[in-house]
């Protein structure tokens, strides 16, 4: 029976059980879509975001304990809710005052200068094949709607490709030349 029961261990400590984590919304021209970005950390560490939630609610899928929906308004950005606890089925709206020094929302994202992506399509894998000739996943791409925000103001809107790569997996490619090592570490031609 010992023989059988280490194998099964094994295997069920590799497995991770991960609840997928609430994700901020971004309206533009009434359409929300989910954001995988959190402008309200361009303002706050995580510490002090925190430590201004009163009566903290969370759950599994919303450890920060918040959420927030942002809305791209007349070249603005605003954050239009702040709520805790976003599991249950009507969430609290967090007090504006103690993070922004007004009494109601919206509250306009003046401090924010980054940039907001919205996914358009699918996430594609990318591959290399290995000196064994097996493919290597080496990152993924998708097609999304940048927002680029300057002072909570938007400066640029385009289309573009995304395309992440992970380095550490592109090396381990049978096509690289000796070029890209120089180009993972920093050093190019």
């Amino acid at each position: 029976m010992h023989n059988y029961l280490l194998p099964v261990l094994l295997l069920y400590s590799g497995m991770c059980l991960a609840t997928h984590q609430v994700r901020e919304v971004f309206v533009v021209e009434g359409q929300a879509h989910g954001i995988e970005l959190f402008p309200l950390e361009s303002l706050y560490n995580y510490d002090d975001i925190q430590a201004k939630l009163v009566d903290r609610g969370w759950c599994t899928a919303n450890w920060r304990g918040y959420k927030g929906s942002w809305e791209l308004k007349e070249g603005k950005l605003w954050l239009t809710s702040l709520v805790q606890d976003s599991c249950s089925q009507t969430p609290p709206l967090i007090d504006p005052v103690p993070f922004f020094g007004q009494s109601a929302y919206p509250v306009k994202a003046s401090w924010f200068s980054e940039k907001i992506e919205v996914r358009l399509g699918e996430i594609v894998p990318t591959y290399c094949k290995t000196k064994d000739d097996e493919p290597l996943q080496t990152g993924y791409t998708y097609d999304a709607m940048v927002y680029v925000f300057s002072g909570g103001e938007l400066v640029e809107r385009s289309r573009q490709t995304i395309n992440q790569d992970w380095e550490e997996r592109q090396q381990l490619c049978a096509d690289n030349t000796p070029w890209d090592f120089f180009n993972w570490i920093g050093i190019s031609k």
